[in-house]
């Protein structure tokens, strides 16, 4: 979870660090991966154009994230096909409980419900997390995927483009190489 990442302060000297050649971290804040589902045809849109954020959800405005691919699935507004899997710069982060921002819930606290789901934390904070029970999957929101998005990568699933299996992208290459995000 969020929370459990040490972070250095935000505001203070940089702290030194092993320089990773592709970081891109420019604020000496932890980055995140967020996973967003969605359908083949909105992913081709959103590489071709910007992640746009959302005007409405749980927790607000916002171009929203989850954990996993698997938490996305009970997440996502669409039927799926494709993810978009994207190294976020978490920036300032608030956090809420889901219960917390449930009408009806016995921790139900107006105040913090108008905070979280009206966008008033866009105010604030850059990201609002929003901690949930763990067979959900925590989810996050972004106020600006232009500043945060670091890099991101579509992935469509098999059934959804014939070029997957024809080009030969079911099979692992012999020589890819892995770097630091």
């Amino acid at each position: 979870r969020w929370r459990d990442i040490e972070k250095p302060p935000l505001d203070g000297p940089p702290q030194s660090k092993i320089p990773c050649i592709k970081s891109k971290e420019l604020d000496n804040q932890p980055h995140y991966i967020g996973f967003h589902t969605t359908d083949p045809d909105a992913a081709v849109s959103i590489a071709h154009s910007d992640f746009r954020t959302g005007t409405c959800g749980w927790i607000g405005a916002g171009a929203y994230f989850a954990r996993s691919v698997q938490a996305t699935w009970r997440k996502a507004k669409s039927d799926g096909g494709a993810h978009i899997i994207a190294e976020i710069r978490m920036g300032r982060v608030f956090e809420v409980e889901r219960d917390v921002i449930t009408k009806g819930h016995s921790r139900f606290d107006p105040q913090i419900y108008d905070y979280a789901h009206h966008s008033k934390w866009h105010a604030d904070y850059d990201t609002c997390y929003m901690l949930q029970d763990p067979s959900s999957g925590d989810e996050f929101a972004i106020k600006d995927p232009a500043k945060q998005i670091v890099k991101w990568v579509v992935v469509v699933e098999p059934d959804f483009d014939p070029k997957v299996e024809k080009y030969g992208l079911l099979d692992e290459f012999e020589l890819t190489r892995c770097g630091c995000i």
